[in-house]
């Protein structure tokens, strides 16, 4: 499992979702919507070929990586 955190304005919103070949998948579409007006963090999801994680575009937004 892990976690991505970004801080939009005041607010931290905090994503928990199941990541599998580094693919973001589950997402809140509301929340992806927040995200990607946010422009903290971009990213690509390919069905097919997911082979890099989220791309971060700034230091307002962390990848924090919880054990099993």
């Amino acid at each position: 499992m892990k976690f991505i955190v970004a801080h939009l304005s005041s607010e931290a919103v905090l994503i928990s979702t199941k990541i599998e070949r580094n693919c973001l998948k589950g997402v809140d579409k509301r929340l992806e919507t927040k995200i990607r007006a946010s422009n903290l963090i971009r990213y690509a999801v390919n069905d097919k070929e997911c082979s890099s994680p989220p791309e971060m575009t700034d230091d307002k937004a962390i990848v924090a990586e919880q054990g099993p």
